[in-house]
């Protein structure tokens, strides 16, 4: 069916492989399923068309590309199974309510968990996205998963602090987050009386502060893993048990007795390869103040130290004069470094030497250390916690590019940086947290800050912003002028718009109208006295005062109203005179010259021919 050739296109889509339909041969697939097919391919987005769809399983292929937004919209989603595939891209929110399982763990997924991640999803009972390239911190949107029973982050880079929220799942039986960069204490929060868990892995972290007791609480606890972190202190007696990590052990080959204690993390100066049971002391000159300690004790010798501090600074590419490690140079004697009397290194100043790499942990255990200065370098990484084991009261690492964020056991030393005066303590005085800036990388008094950063730009310790509050702010104006006068922009050009199309128009109508009237108008029937010697025999005979319509043509077209009350008075016939002889006039020839010598100064009485304009328009019959 998959193949869609001549042998299979014929078969009914709910007989594909792994298709399934409810009811059984009907249209609504409700799952695909097709684990382990060696199938080479992406996911399309038309997936997200199959409404009735609630099962997605494409575990170990060859699936790559990412996962389409229209399928994380799907909203009868119950179980999403994609894990051991190549996916990549970033983690889309699931929107459907029904969701129990999200299992995209050994893919390439990068970016964070979206802020509102977990929101309406109270069904969801296991969340697996380990072993991708996730980072960034976790949201507290995870405690709407109030029923999760598994949560599995491991092998990614999520760094920060573990929410507390976590401990108020209460039907979490199963918490990964090892091989992580987290960092701070251990919530006693995730372990209430009622605690459920069987299963911990915090291994592989950068977590400080000492094992809590609340442990011990979670009677079910079968496996529990905290080694390579910063942890101090003893593991709680009552956490010894015999069935802790009991399976581990099972299947090691070691058959010596077992101290229960080492089986959860090495103690303190003691060493091993994965920082259980077995351990071992560390040799002399090293030391290890920490549990579970992996590979190698930590050295105490300065000189090591500092070899160890250069190498990890790229120190054969310092930049400017520096002796560090040439023949016959005491280690006082090195640039930047100051001992005491007694030959300890009390501060070491290499601001703005072109150091790039990471600061590594053994510098914390120069224990004389009092000053340390490597401003203004291209230093990576995180700021080591172990610094707080150094007799430290100045600390500058602004100006580089260490990421993450700054250990809380290193904010609460005393004295370092101003730290602990009128009892108060601040990290914003070790460096200024990603997102912020001040002109010295950190907060010197009330008067000197760390100020917002919008510039997107995570760094810790930065002296410059290249988006402030102030430049967000005009930012933001200017956006709003822009708007503002593309507006009037818009709103002006409409009204010129809307007054050509009324000039226009205007003109068309006038221009109609004197169309109008030159073809049409009207001449007044009673016409001046044919005696007019200006106008004389230039008018056709009528007499009342109706007024006819002429066209051009010279056409009288008659008038309704005037052809019922038209009454038609003839004008009296003018006599043809000879210009060869004269007769007197008679009696009556008098009285016509009388009359109309009358009418002619009625007419001239009544109107100025001299000042009219008289058309000679000819009546057609």
């Amino acid at each position: 069916g998959w193949n869609l050739d001549e042998n299979s296109s014929s078969l009914p889509l709910c007989d594909w492989q792994g298709v399934v339909c409810i009811p059984a041969g009907g249209k609504a697939v409700t799952a695909i399923e097709l684990e382990d097919t060696n199938l080479i391919a992406t996911i399309p987005p038309e997936f997200g068309l199959l409404n009735s769809l609630r099962v997605l399983v494409l575990r170990r292929n060859g699936i790559h590309g990412t996962i389409p937004d229209s399928v994380a919209k799907l909203r009868n989603l119950e179980i999403i199974d994609l894990s051991n595939n190549k996916l990549s891209g970033f983690l889309p929110v699931f929107t459907s309510e029904k969701l129990r399982e999200v299992i995209l763990g050994y893919n390439a997924l990068s970016g964070g968990i979206p802020k509102d991640f977990g929101v309406g999803h109270a069904s969801m009972i296991e969340l697996n996205l380990a072993r991708n390239q996730l980072s960034g911190t976790l949201p507290e949107s995870l405690g709407g998963m109030t029923n999760i029973n598994k949560i599995s982050f491991s092998e990614n880079k999520f760094y920060g602090f573990i929410p507390e929220s976590i401990g108020k799942f209460k039907s979490l039986e199963f918490l990964f987050l090892d091989e992580n960069e987290f960092v701070g204490t251990i919530p006693k929060a995730l372990f209430p009386p009622d605690s459920k868990l069987k299963e911990i892995y915090l291994q592989g972290n950068i977590l400080s502060g000492t094992v809590p007791e609340e442990l011990s609480k979670s009677a079910d606890l079968v496996k529990l893993h905290l080694n390579g972190n910063k942890l101090t202190g003893t593991v709680p007696g009552k956490l010894c048990r015999p069935e802790t990590n009991k399976n581990f052990f099972d299947d090691s080959n070691n058959t010596g007795e077992r101290n229960y204690c080492s089986t959860i993390a090495c103690p303190a100066n003691t060493v091993s390869l994965d920082g259980l049971w077995p351990c071992s002391s560390c040799p002399a000159n090293f030391y290890s103040p920490y549990l579970g300690r992996e590979g190698i004790c930590l050295p105490l010798n300065n000189e090591a130290i500092l070899r160890i501090f250069w190498i990890a600074t790229n120190g054969i590419e310092w930049s400017g004069e520096w002796n560090w490690f040439f023949d016959g140079v005491d280690l006082c004697n090195f640039t930047g470094i100051a001992c005491n009397d007694s030959k300890e290194i009390v501060s070491i100043v290499l601001s703005n030497f072109n150091l790039r790499g990471t600061i590594p942990e053994e510098i914390g255990f120069l224990m004389y250390l009092e000053v340390l200065d490597l401003s203004d370098n291209f230093l990576l990484g995180h700021i080591p916690s172990d610094l707080r084991f150094a007799s430290l009261n100045k600390l500058d690492l602004s100006g580089n590019q260490l990421t993450g964020l700054i250990p809380p056991m290193l904010c609460l030393v005393d004295d370092l940086n101003g730290n602990g005066k009128n009892g108060e303590f601040s990290c914003d005085k070790i460096a200024c947290p990603s997102g912020s800036y001040s002109s010295t990388g950190r907060a010197v008094d009330k008067a000197n800050i760390c100020l917002p950063c919008y510039d997107n730009i995570q760094f810790l310790g930065r002296k410059m912003c290249f988006i402030t509050i102030m430049d967000e702010r005009k930012e933001r104006m200017s956006s709003f002028r822009t708007v503002s006068i593309i507006i009037l922009f818009l709103f002006a050009l409409i009204s010129l718009v809307v007054a050509f199309l009324f000039l226009r128009y205007r003109n068309e109508f006038s221009k109609r109208n004197k169309k109008s009237q030159s073809t049409s108008y009207f001449v007044e029937t009673k016409m001046p006295p044919p005696s007019d010697p200006l106008y004389a025999g230039t008018f056709p005979e009528s007499s009342g005062m109706e007024m006819e319509q002429v066209d051009m043509c010279g056409k009288i077209i008659s008038n309704s109203k005037s052809k019922k009350k038209k009454n038609k008075v003839k004008s009296p016939k003018r006599k043809k005179h000879s210009s060869k002889t004269s007769k007197p006039l008679g009696a009556e020839q008098v009285a016509l010259n009388e009359n109309e010598n009358d009418a002619d100064s009625e007419w001239s009485g009544r109107q100025d021919s001299t000042k009219e304009v008289w058309l000679d328009v000819p009546r057609i019959n």
